[in-house]
């Protein structure tokens, strides 16, 4: 699962508009709104597709070469 950045000033802003002019008397409601707010929120566009933190440009080098050579063998 990719964790998505969320802007949490804006998720909290859109309950309150949507708290406003929704009726929340059930939970199916409750629920809508929640959601409506939570895809509001969501930073459209930026995706965090960092490396893990010990992958070095050393240890890139030597993958592509590694690559290269198997690809070369069959």
């Amino acid at each position: 699962m990719t964790k998505k950045a969320v802007d949490w000033d804006a998720f909290n802003n859109s309950i309150e508009i949507l708290r406003g002019t929704s009726e929340m008397s059930d939970h199916v409601a409750f629920t809508s709104v929640i959601k409506q707010a939570y895809k509001s929120s969501l930073n459209q566009g930026e995706t965090s597709r960092r490396g893990p933190y010990w992958w070095t440009d050393d240890i890139a080098e030597g993958r592509a070469k590694c690559i290269a050579a198997r690809r070369e063998l069959t």
